[in-house]
Protein backbone atom coordinates (compact mmCIF):
# COMPACT_ATOMS: atom_id res chain seq x y z
CA UNK A 1 0.00 0.00 0.00
CA UNK A 2 3.06 2.09 0.29
CA UNK A 3 4.17 1.78 -3.22
CA UNK A 4 1.56 1.23 -5.96
CA UNK A 5 -1.44 3.39 -6.67
CA UNK A 6 -4.33 1.99 -8.63
CA UNK A 7 -4.24 2.93 -11.96
CA UNK A 8 -8.31 4.34 -11.59
CA UNK A 9 -10.58 6.06 -9.01
CA UNK A 10 -13.83 4.65 -9.44
CA UNK A 11 -13.55 3.74 -13.00
CA UNK A 12 -12.84 6.73 -14.87
CA UNK A 13 -10.40 6.96 -17.25
CA UNK A 14 -7.64 9.95 -17.20
CA UNK A 15 -7.85 10.88 -20.90
CA UNK A 16 -3.80 13.11 -20.32
CA UNK A 17 -1.22 11.22 -18.52
CA UNK A 18 1.68 13.79 -18.12
CA UNK A 19 4.94 12.57 -17.04
CA UNK A 20 5.25 13.67 -12.60
CA UNK A 21 8.02 15.29 -12.06
CA UNK A 22 7.49 15.55 -7.68
CA UNK A 23 5.62 13.46 -5.42
CA UNK A 24 4.34 15.21 -2.13
CA UNK A 25 4.33 12.87 0.99
CA UNK A 26 1.58 13.21 3.08
CA UNK A 27 1.18 11.34 6.51
CA UNK A 28 -1.89 10.80 8.37
CA UNK A 29 -3.78 8.21 10.75
CA UNK A 30 -7.46 7.51 10.05
CA UNK A 31 -9.25 8.72 12.91
CA UNK A 32 -12.32 7.16 13.93
CA UNK A 33 -14.17 8.34 16.90
CA UNK A 34 -16.18 4.99 19.43
CA UNK A 35 -15.01 2.42 16.62
CA UNK A 36 -11.82 0.45 18.20
CA UNK A 37 -12.01 1.85 21.91
CA UNK A 38 -14.19 4.27 23.70
CA UNK A 39 -14.07 7.64 23.08
CA UNK A 40 -12.20 8.22 26.46
CA UNK A 41 -9.86 5.57 25.58
CA UNK A 42 -9.10 6.98 21.63
CA UNK A 43 -9.00 10.49 23.03
CA UNK A 44 -6.51 9.47 26.26
CA UNK A 45 -4.52 7.45 23.26
CA UNK A 46 -4.20 10.10 21.25
CA UNK A 47 -3.10 12.73 23.84
CA UNK A 48 -0.64 10.42 24.64
CA UNK A 49 1.25 7.55 23.40
CA UNK A 50 0.13 8.32 20.03
CA UNK A 51 1.25 11.56 20.48
CA UNK A 52 4.62 11.04 21.81
CA UNK A 53 5.23 8.81 19.13
CA UNK A 54 4.84 11.55 16.77
CA UNK A 55 7.07 13.51 18.48
CA UNK A 56 9.96 11.06 18.05
CA UNK A 57 9.95 10.80 14.40
CA UNK A 58 9.80 14.84 14.46
CA UNK A 59 12.82 14.90 17.10
CA UNK A 60 14.42 12.42 14.74
CA UNK A 61 14.02 13.66 11.59
CA UNK A 62 15.19 17.86 12.27
CA UNK A 63 18.60 17.24 11.49
CA UNK A 64 17.16 16.43 7.86
CA UNK A 65 16.59 19.34 4.95
CA UNK A 66 13.13 20.64 5.82
CA UNK A 67 11.43 19.04 2.66
CA UNK A 68 12.36 15.42 3.75
CA UNK A 69 11.30 16.02 6.96
CA UNK A 70 8.47 13.88 8.61
CA UNK A 71 5.14 15.81 8.93
CA UNK A 72 2.09 14.68 10.41
CA UNK A 73 -1.11 15.80 9.39
CA UNK A 74 -4.66 15.40 11.86
CA UNK A 75 -8.16 16.79 11.67
CA UNK A 76 -8.78 19.88 13.72
CA UNK A 77 -11.45 18.28 16.65
CA UNK A 78 -8.69 15.87 17.73
CA UNK A 79 -6.01 17.93 17.87
CA UNK A 80 -7.67 20.85 20.06
CA UNK A 81 -7.83 17.55 22.40
CA UNK A 82 -4.37 16.70 22.33
CA UNK A 83 -3.08 20.34 22.47
CA UNK A 84 -5.13 21.37 25.03
CA UNK A 85 -5.57 22.07 28.45
CA UNK A 86 -5.69 18.85 29.87
CA UNK A 87 -2.54 17.90 28.42
CA UNK A 88 0.52 18.01 30.58
CA UNK A 89 2.61 21.72 30.38
CA UNK A 90 5.78 19.35 28.90
CA UNK A 91 4.23 18.03 26.40
CA UNK A 92 1.48 20.58 25.45
CA UNK A 93 4.97 22.97 24.82
CA UNK A 94 6.26 20.48 22.39
CA UNK A 95 3.24 20.00 20.73
CA UNK A 96 3.05 23.42 20.03
CA UNK A 97 6.35 24.14 18.58
CA UNK A 98 5.83 21.40 16.11
CA UNK A 99 2.74 22.61 15.05
CA UNK A 100 4.29 25.97 14.39
CA UNK A 101 6.99 23.95 12.75
CA UNK A 102 4.89 22.71 10.23
CA UNK A 103 5.83 19.13 11.81
CA UNK A 104 2.84 18.84 13.21
CA UNK A 105 -0.16 20.03 10.75
CA UNK A 106 -3.89 20.52 11.06
CA UNK A 107 -6.08 20.14 7.85
CA UNK A 108 -9.39 22.03 7.57
CA UNK A 109 -12.17 19.25 8.51
CA UNK A 110 -12.89 18.40 12.34
CA UNK A 111 -13.25 14.49 11.16
CA UNK A 112 -14.83 12.65 8.89
CA UNK A 113 -18.59 13.04 8.46
CA UNK A 114 -21.58 11.81 7.16
CA UNK A 115 -22.24 15.30 5.60
CA UNK A 116 -25.80 14.40 4.48
CA UNK A 117 -26.67 14.26 7.57
CA UNK A 118 -26.01 17.74 9.00
CA UNK A 119 -27.25 21.07 8.49
CA UNK A 120 -25.01 23.58 6.84
CA UNK A 121 -24.39 25.62 9.86
CA UNK A 122 -23.04 22.45 11.71
CA UNK A 123 -20.67 21.66 8.54
CA UNK A 124 -19.69 25.09 8.79
CA UNK A 125 -19.09 25.46 12.24
CA UNK A 126 -16.85 22.35 12.15
CA UNK A 127 -14.45 24.24 10.58
CA UNK A 128 -13.98 26.25 13.43
CA UNK A 129 -11.73 23.53 15.63
CA UNK A 130 -8.78 23.92 12.79
CA UNK A 131 -9.46 27.23 12.04
CA UNK A 132 -8.79 27.95 16.14
CA UNK A 133 -5.47 26.36 16.34
CA UNK A 134 -4.43 28.12 13.64
CA UNK A 135 -4.88 32.02 14.49
CA UNK A 136 -4.33 30.84 17.97
CA UNK A 137 -0.35 30.13 17.03
CA UNK A 138 -0.33 32.39 14.39
CA UNK A 139 -0.69 30.51 11.19
CA UNK A 140 -2.27 30.32 7.73
CA UNK A 141 -5.77 28.82 8.03
CA UNK A 142 -5.70 25.21 6.35
CA UNK A 143 -6.86 25.46 2.49
CA UNK A 144 -7.04 21.59 2.42
CA UNK A 145 -9.82 18.65 3.88
CA UNK A 146 -9.27 15.03 4.48
CA UNK A 147 -12.55 12.61 4.90
CA UNK A 148 -12.16 8.88 4.84
CA UNK A 149 -14.07 5.78 4.90
CA UNK A 150 -17.14 7.29 3.82
CA UNK A 151 -17.21 6.89 -0.19
CA UNK A 152 -19.33 9.80 -0.83
CA UNK A 153 -19.88 13.31 0.14
CA UNK A 154 -22.88 15.73 -0.63
CA UNK A 155 -22.67 18.12 -3.68
CA UNK A 156 -22.66 21.55 -1.45
CA UNK A 157 -19.18 20.55 -0.08
CA UNK A 158 -17.44 22.21 -2.66
CA UNK A 159 -19.92 25.19 -2.23
CA UNK A 160 -18.77 25.34 1.29
CA UNK A 161 -15.37 24.72 1.56
CA UNK A 162 -14.64 27.08 -1.20
CA UNK A 163 -16.52 29.82 0.37
CA UNK A 164 -14.46 29.00 3.75
CA UNK A 165 -11.28 29.83 1.55
CA UNK A 166 -10.70 25.79 1.48
CA UNK A 167 -9.40 24.82 -2.16
CA UNK A 168 -8.92 21.09 -1.96
CA UNK A 169 -10.45 18.18 -0.45
CA UNK A 170 -9.42 14.37 -0.69
CA UNK A 171 -11.57 11.91 -0.27
CA UNK A 172 -10.07 8.27 0.51
CA UNK A 173 -13.26 5.04 0.00
CA UNK A 174 -12.69 2.60 2.52
CA UNK A 175 -11.44 -0.37 0.14
CA UNK A 176 -14.73 -2.68 0.99
CA UNK A 177 -17.47 -0.17 -0.18
CA UNK A 178 -18.27 0.69 -3.75
CA UNK A 179 -17.36 4.26 -5.21
CA UNK A 180 -18.37 6.70 -6.96
CA UNK A 181 -16.60 6.63 -10.45
CA UNK A 182 -14.49 9.92 -10.03
CA UNK A 183 -11.16 10.55 -11.48
CA UNK A 184 -8.38 10.61 -9.41
CA UNK A 185 -8.01 14.49 -9.32
CA UNK A 186 -10.29 16.89 -10.70
CA UNK A 187 -11.87 20.40 -9.97
CA UNK A 188 -15.80 19.61 -8.10
CA UNK A 189 -18.03 21.81 -8.60
CA UNK A 190 -20.79 22.66 -6.44
CA UNK A 191 -24.50 24.52 -6.83
CA UNK A 192 -23.35 27.57 -7.31
CA UNK A 193 -20.50 27.11 -9.40
CA UNK A 194 -17.51 27.30 -6.76
CA UNK A 195 -14.93 24.77 -7.80
CA UNK A 196 -12.65 22.90 -5.29
CA UNK A 197 -9.83 20.66 -6.42
CA UNK A 198 -10.46 17.13 -5.46
CA UNK A 199 -8.43 13.65 -4.94
CA UNK A 200 -10.30 10.34 -4.90
CA UNK A 201 -8.75 6.95 -4.04
CA UNK A 202 -10.49 3.94 -3.60
CA UNK A 203 -8.66 2.96 -0.36
CA UNK A 204 -7.95 5.68 2.63
CA UNK A 205 -5.06 6.50 0.68
CA UNK A 206 -2.36 5.61 -2.23
CA UNK A 207 1.34 4.78 -2.20
CA UNK A 208 4.20 6.83 -3.42
CA UNK A 209 4.70 5.34 -6.87
CA UNK A 210 2.48 7.19 -9.29
CA UNK A 211 -0.06 5.54 -12.02
CA UNK A 212 0.69 5.62 -15.67
CA UNK A 213 -2.37 8.34 -16.02
CA UNK A 214 -1.74 10.50 -13.41
CA UNK A 215 -2.81 14.24 -14.98
CA UNK A 216 -0.47 16.56 -13.27
CA UNK A 217 3.49 16.92 -12.62
CA UNK A 218 2.73 16.92 -9.39
CA UNK A 219 1.43 13.94 -7.26
CA UNK A 220 -0.04 12.98 -3.90
CA UNK A 221 0.95 10.17 -2.03
CA UNK A 222 -1.03 10.27 0.91
CA UNK A 223 0.10 7.70 3.08
CA UNK A 224 -2.24 6.13 5.50
CA UNK A 225 -2.30 4.00 8.87
CA UNK A 226 -5.04 2.26 10.08
CA UNK A 227 -8.26 2.95 12.31
CA UNK A 228 -6.44 5.21 14.73
CA UNK A 229 -3.17 3.25 14.29
CA UNK A 230 -1.17 6.27 14.99
CA UNK A 231 1.47 7.80 12.97
CA UNK A 232 4.75 5.49 11.53
CA UNK A 233 7.66 5.03 13.29
CA UNK A 234 11.24 6.47 11.85
CA UNK A 235 12.18 3.36 10.04
CA UNK A 236 9.15 3.21 8.34
CA UNK A 237 9.30 6.95 6.95
CA UNK A 238 13.05 5.97 6.43
CA UNK A 239 11.77 3.00 3.94
CA UNK A 240 9.67 5.27 2.11
CA UNK A 241 12.40 7.90 1.26
CA UNK A 242 14.18 4.79 0.19
CA UNK A 243 11.47 3.11 -1.80
CA UNK A 244 11.17 6.31 -3.79
CA UNK A 245 14.73 6.54 -4.26
CA UNK A 246 14.74 3.49 -5.86
CA UNK A 247 11.33 3.30 -7.82
CA UNK A 248 11.50 6.81 -8.69
CA UNK A 249 14.86 8.36 -9.91
CA UNK A 250 14.96 11.86 -10.89
CA UNK A 251 11.75 12.51 -9.21
CA UNK A 252 11.67 15.14 -6.55
CA UNK A 253 10.19 14.07 -2.94
CA UNK A 254 9.16 16.59 -0.95
CA UNK A 255 7.47 15.66 2.55
CA UNK A 256 4.47 17.87 3.41
CA UNK A 257 0.99 18.70 4.47
CA UNK A 258 -1.71 18.75 1.69
CA UNK A 259 -1.71 22.32 1.37
CA UNK A 260 1.65 22.44 0.14
CA UNK A 261 0.16 19.73 -2.22
CA UNK A 262 -2.34 22.21 -3.66
CA UNK A 263 0.22 25.02 -3.90
CA UNK A 264 2.32 23.04 -5.94
CA UNK A 265 -1.08 22.03 -8.28
CA UNK A 266 -2.45 25.74 -8.10
CA UNK A 267 1.57 26.62 -9.42
CA UNK A 268 1.30 24.07 -12.12
CA UNK A 269 -2.80 25.18 -13.14
CA UNK A 270 -2.78 21.28 -14.91
CA UNK A 271 -6.14 20.75 -17.38
CA UNK A 272 -8.45 18.29 -14.84
CA UNK A 273 -12.08 17.89 -15.74
CA UNK A 274 -14.89 19.15 -13.68
CA UNK A 275 -17.44 16.78 -11.74
CA UNK A 276 -21.01 18.68 -11.00
CA UNK A 277 -22.28 15.42 -9.80
CA UNK A 278 -24.05 14.48 -6.52
CA UNK A 279 -22.80 11.45 -5.30
CA UNK A 280 -25.47 9.97 -2.30
CA UNK A 281 -23.64 8.59 0.81
CA UNK A 282 -24.15 5.02 1.14
CA UNK A 283 -22.25 4.55 4.31
CA UNK A 284 -25.24 6.87 6.40
CA UNK A 285 -27.16 3.65 6.77
CA UNK A 286 -25.88 3.88 10.36
CA UNK A 287 -28.24 7.19 11.00
CA UNK A 288 -31.23 4.21 10.87
CA UNK A 289 -30.04 2.13 13.59
CA UNK A 290 -30.63 4.97 15.90
CA UNK A 291 -33.90 6.14 15.17
CA UNK A 292 -34.98 7.86 18.59
CA UNK A 293 -31.73 9.51 18.42
CA UNK A 294 -31.21 10.54 14.86
CA UNK A 295 -35.37 11.92 15.41
CA UNK A 296 -33.83 14.21 18.22
CA UNK A 297 -31.05 15.36 16.22
CA UNK A 298 -33.09 16.52 13.34
CA UNK A 299 -35.35 18.22 16.10
CA UNK A 300 -32.69 20.11 17.59
CA UNK A 301 -30.76 21.46 14.62
CA UNK A 302 -33.58 23.91 13.35
CA UNK A 303 -33.64 25.23 17.06
CA UNK A 304 -30.13 26.18 17.53
CA UNK A 305 -29.44 28.86 14.77
CA UNK A 306 -33.00 30.15 15.79
CA UNK A 307 -32.00 30.39 19.49
CA UNK A 308 -28.85 32.12 18.15
CA UNK A 309 -30.88 34.75 15.98
CA UNK A 310 -33.04 35.30 18.70
CA UNK A 311 -30.13 36.04 21.14
CA UNK A 312 -29.22 38.94 18.39
CA UNK A 313 -32.01 40.40 18.51
CA UNK A 314 -32.63 40.34 21.89
CA UNK A 315 -29.35 42.36 22.22
CA UNK A 316 -30.10 44.75 19.41
CA UNK A 317 -33.63 45.81 21.58
CA UNK A 318 -31.28 46.42 24.54
CA UNK A 319 -31.83 43.68 26.44
CA UNK A 320 -29.29 41.81 28.54
CA UNK A 321 -29.60 37.70 28.34
CA UNK A 322 -26.92 35.37 29.68
CA UNK A 323 -24.11 34.57 27.94
CA UNK A 324 -25.39 32.18 24.81
CA UNK A 325 -21.78 31.41 22.61
CA UNK A 326 -20.29 28.79 24.81
CA UNK A 327 -23.17 26.79 25.29
CA UNK A 328 -24.43 27.15 21.74
CA UNK A 329 -20.88 26.36 20.73
CA UNK A 330 -20.85 22.77 22.43
CA UNK A 331 -24.63 22.04 21.51
CA UNK A 332 -22.81 22.18 17.84
CA UNK A 333 -20.27 20.56 18.70
CA UNK A 334 -22.31 17.28 19.78
CA UNK A 335 -24.53 17.85 16.83
CA UNK A 336 -21.34 17.73 14.37
CA UNK A 337 -19.64 14.70 16.26
CA UNK A 338 -23.66 12.41 16.22
CA UNK A 339 -22.82 13.50 12.20
CA UNK A 340 -19.27 11.58 12.84
CA UNK A 341 -18.63 8.67 10.04
CA UNK A 342 -17.91 6.24 13.21
CA UNK A 343 -21.50 3.81 13.82
CA UNK A 344 -21.35 1.24 16.34
CA UNK A 345 -17.77 -0.20 17.57
CA UNK A 346 -15.42 -2.85 15.72
CA UNK A 347 -16.25 -6.76 15.69
CA UNK A 348 -13.02 -7.35 17.39
CA UNK A 349 -13.57 -4.55 20.40
CA UNK A 350 -13.52 -6.41 23.75
CA UNK A 351 -13.79 -3.44 26.23
CA UNK A 352 -17.18 -4.32 27.17
CA UNK A 353 -19.89 -2.25 27.49
CA UNK A 354 -21.17 -0.33 30.50
CA UNK A 355 -24.95 1.31 30.84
Amino acid sequence: ALLTSSAFAGDAVIAKPIAVEDVWVVFKTHFDIGYNATVAQILAKYRGPMIDNALKVIEANRVLPAEKRFAWTIPGWPLQYIAGPDQTPERRAQILQAFKEGALAVHAAPFTLHTESLDLEDLVRGLHFSAQLARDNGLPLPRSAKMTDVPEHARIMPTLLKHAGIDFLHIGCNPASAYPQFPQLFRWEGPDGSQVLTAYTRDYGNGIIPPKNWPAKNYLAMIMTGDNHGPPTAAEVESIRQAAAQHLPGVRIHFGTLDDFLKAIEAEQPDLPVVRGDTPDTWIHGLLSMPVETKLARGIRPLEPALDSLDTHLRAYGLAPGPLAPALAKAYEQSLLFGEHTWGFSGGFTGGFRY
